[in-house]
C-alpha cells in the first residue's frame, strides 16, 4: 500500500507542476509527461526487481530482460519515424512493457487492500506538502 501511495504522490506532484508551470511548447509538455510517467514506474520497477531472489525467480527475470531487450530494439523504429516524439514514446513503451512483465511474474503476489488509517496519513502528508509548496 505504501508503494501505491508513493505512486499517487509522485503523479500528483507532477500533475500539479504541469497544471501551474506547464510549458507553452508541445514538445516540452510531452517530455515532462514522459518523465513523470517514467519516474513513477521506475520506482516500482526497482522495487519489484529487488524481490527476485531465488534461482527460479532469476530464471523468470532473465526471460523478462530478454523481452525487455527485444522491445527496446524494435521500438528504435519509433525514433526514426517520429524523432523527438518517438524517443519519448519509445521510452514510455519500453518501461511500461518491462514493468508489466515484472508485475505479472513477481515472486510475491500480494493483493491490494484499502486501509483507511494509511489513507488518512497520506492525505495529511499531502496537506503538509501543499503548505510547503505554497510558501
Amino acid at each position: 500500500f505504501k508503494i501505491l501511495c508513493i505512486f499517487f504522490m509522485m503523479s500528483l506532484i507532477g500533475g500539479i507542476y504541469l497544471l501551474f508551470f506547464g510549458p507553452k511548447d508541445e514538445k516540452y509538455f510531452y517530455g515532462i509527461v514522459g518523465i513523470i510517467f517514467m519516474s513513477v514506474f521506475t520506482f516500482y520497477q526497482d522495487f519489484i526487481t529487488a524481490t527476485f531472489r531465488t534461482q527460479e525467480s532469476f530464471a523468470k527475470l532473465a526471460i523478462i530482460n530478454l523481452i525487455h531487450a527485444a522491445v527496446n530494439l524494435v521500438t528504435i523504429l519509433l525514433i526514426v519515424y517520429f524523432f523527438y516524439y518517438g524517443l519519448v514514446l519509445k521510452s514510455v513503451i519500453v518501461l511500461l512493457v518491462y514493468v508489466l512483465f515484472l508485475h505479472y511474474h513477481r515472486p510475491f503476489k500480494v493483493k491490494l487492500k484499502f486501509d483507511s488509517i494509511n489513507y488518512k496519513k497520506l492525505i495529511n502528508c499531502f496537506k503538509i506538502i501543499i503548505i510547503i509548496m505554497i510558501r
